[in-house]
Order: C-alpha cells, then structure tokens, then sequence
C-alpha cells in the first residue's frame, strides 16, 4: 500500500498539534513493510521541511509557495498549483490513499480538489475548531461583526471556512479525537457514518524511562500562547497563588517569541507583580520538556478549547498531578483521579494550592496519572487509523 501525505510547513521551533500526530504516524506506518509513505511538503523557503528537521526517513517531495501580496489571492492559487503537481505525483505513483493531517488550509483544499477530480481515495484528520458555524452567513456575521473585520475580508473568511467544510464533505473518511469534535462535525453538516474517532497518543515509555528529578518549579504550563489556552487566565491564577505562597514559580512552556499574544502577556505578568514568579521558555525537545515536566510539581492547563488534550496526556505520563479546565473532551478523557477539573479562577488557585500542600498525595495522584494514560500509547492509535485506511483502500 502507497500513501500520500500532504502537510503544511511548521513554521517556529517546537512541535505541536497535528504535526505531533502526524510525525508519530509516520514512524509506526514506516516500520510496516507492505506501507509506503511519501509526503508532499508545502513549503514558503522560509524553513526546512520536516524531514530535515526531526530526522525522519521517508520520500519528500517539497512544493514552494509563491510570494505574491495577496494573502487570499496566493493562498488559492498556491493551491491550484499545488493540487496540478500533486496530480502528477498520482499518475507517476498510484497512491491508495492522499491524507491530510489539519496543518493548513492548502493541504486541505488540495485534498478537495483531488476528490473531486481524481480517483484516490482521500482521508483529512480533523482535531477541532475555534469556532463551528450552521452555513456561510453565520460565518459572516461573526467574522464582521464579532471580529470587526473588514467586509472584504469577511467575506473571504467564510468563502474559505465554507470551502474547508466542503473539503472535509467530499473525504472519503474523517479521522477525529474526541467526542466532542465529532460533535463539531457533524454540526458543520457532515455525515457520522464516514467519520472515525480515535483519540491521539503519545510516546508513553519515552516519559517513563527517564529518571526523577528535584522539583524546581511549582507550577508548569505548556501550549500555544494564545487566548483559546486561557494564558491570560493563567496569569491571575498565578497571582492568586502568589498571594498565598510568595515564591511559588511557574514555568510557561510553548511557542512565545512567534506569539502575537506575547506582549500582552508579559503586561499582565507586569502588572500583577509575578516578573519573579514566572519563567518563559518558548522552544523545546522532547528530552528538555520531559525534564521540566519532572522538575514541577502540578500541571496547570486553564484551556478554554482541546480536540484532544495532548499536552494534558504527556504532562500526565511523567507523573504529573494536573489542574486543567472542566471542558469537553478533557473531562471525557482524562478522568483518572489524579485530574483535578476546575470551572473558574477561583476553583484553579483552590486546586493548586490544595495539591502543593499535600506532597503525599500529590505524588499518589501522579502514580494514578502515570498508569492511566498507558491507554493512550501512539502506536495503538497508529495501527488503529492504519487498519482504516487499508479499509477505505480496499472498498
């Protein structure tokens, strides 16, 4: 069986989100022998493809972006290109399958036009989205009225969210996390039957292997700097922890020198008086976050939106007792007894405060995390999605 995958370039330094996903898969699919994967990379020459970047062996066939000064113009027409040259990569290759794995919007359209215009069988990942709109007014009313964009861009915001829906219509299959972005699906219009849930996993040995470590931190956080994480709300939980435990220290974790966030952030840090109690570090590898993971003594995830909750799951695997927000589909999966779900500011500091005060049973809920997410081994959920398609391939 050949496959196609089609991915958006990663632009900053850490890996997150669906290319996580998408590299896990890459390195269970490429041990089978009867598998074959080339990726067709959509780059702008701005950064290196990923084959370079995390040392992975497979067929690279980069496509580059024009440079034109029309975001929208560029992005259709890089699109169009990009679909003629995946096009031919079909008729030289035969693939069974061409697969998107939610990185960008031109893996996504090119995935729909070749649905429409070939026959290979086509499958798009889908993690979750920011916001679900029934038709492409109320996409509209949101992006001008609610944004404040201007009409012209409003309009093509939802040309493109409605040519996105369509794209996930004509799949032959949906891969999703959760129940919770099922339901975003289906929402959106699309039919339960060609859609399959999941979940993600992770590398669990990898955080288990490594040795323990002296608690340097009180707290911890990693993910996007941006507001959908509650980063704004992770400020004031962590004054309010501050006014109880003064040289409690937080270390935030994620992509903070590309954040647009990040000065509005390091304000509120300001404001609030914590420049001593919070650290930034805005780049990692997997051995250095698994290191400052060990080295804190609660998780703190205040995110207001998850497909998944993959950051909750590795902080969890290192033996972490977490405190994270009281969302679907966090509280669907991560039900162990060692997560404490909170529904407000008050009810976080509560929680954080409750767990560093209590070293024994913190440490025995972290134990339970540790056992409870074995469950979420990468390379059961790999084969799993594996056996899908070798399905899709052969109906």
């Amino acid at each position: 069986m050949r496959i196609l995958i089609l991915v958006e370039h990663l632009h900053g330094k850490s890996l997150i989100g669906g290319y996580r996903k998408l590299l896990d898969n890459l390195h269970h699919w490429s041990t089978k022998r009867d598998v074959k994967i080339d990726v067709a990379e959509f780059l702008d020459g701005t950064c290196k493809p990923l084959k370079e970047r995390f040392k992975i062996d497979y067929n690279l066939y980069p496509i580059y972006h024009l440079k034109l000064p029309f975001a929208h113009l560029t992005m259709y027409i890089d699109s169009v290109i990009s679909f003629i040259k995946v096009l031919s990569l079909l008729i030289k290759n035969r693939y069974d399958a061409a697969v998107t794995s939610e990185t960008g919007k031109i893996p996504d359209i090119v995935c729909y036009l070749l649905s429409k215009f070939s026959r290979v069988h086509t499958l798009m990942y889908f993690n979750h989205a920011e916001n679900v709109f029934r038709n492409v007014r109320e996409a509209y009313q949101y992006y001008r009225y609610k944004m404040g964009y201007h009409p012209i861009a409003s309009f093509l915001s939802s040309l493109d969210y409605k040519l996105i829906v369509q794209a996930f219509k004509s799949a032959d299959m949906i891969i999703t996390l959760s129940n919770f972005s099922l339901k975003q699906l289906t929402t959106m219009g699309l039919k339960k039957e060609k859609i399959l849930v999941t979940g993600a996993g992770i590398d669990v040995d990898k955080f288990v292997r490594t040795e323990r470590i002296t608690k340097k931190y009180e707290g911890i956080f990693v993910g996007r700097l941006a507001p959908e994480k509650g980063i704004f709300d992770l400020v004031k939980i962590w004054s309010g922890v501050v006014k109880k435990n003064p040289t409690a220290s937080l270390l935030i974790i994620g992509t903070g020198s590309e954040s647009p966030y990040i000065e509005k952030l390091g304000n509120m840090i300001r404001q609030y008086e914590l420049n001593e109690n919070v650290i930034f570090l805005d780049s990692f590898s997997d051995v250095t976050l698994i290191e400052f993971l060990k080295s804190s003594k609660v998780f703190v995830f205040p995110s207001h939106l998850e497909g998944w909750g993959l950051a909750v799951a590795e902080a969890m695997a290192t033996g972490l007792p977490v405190v994270t927000s009281d969302i679907e589909p966090l509280n669907e999966l991560f039900n162990s007894g060692g997560v404490l779900f909170a529904r407000d500011i008050n009810s976080f500091i509560k929680n954080i405060l409750f767990l560093l005060q209590n070293d024994l049973l913190s440490e025995k809920m972290g134990e339970i995390n540790a056992e409870y997410v074995k469950r979420y081994d990468y390379r059961r959920i790999a084969q799993i999605e594996l056996k899908a398609i070798r399905r899709m391939k052969n109906e």
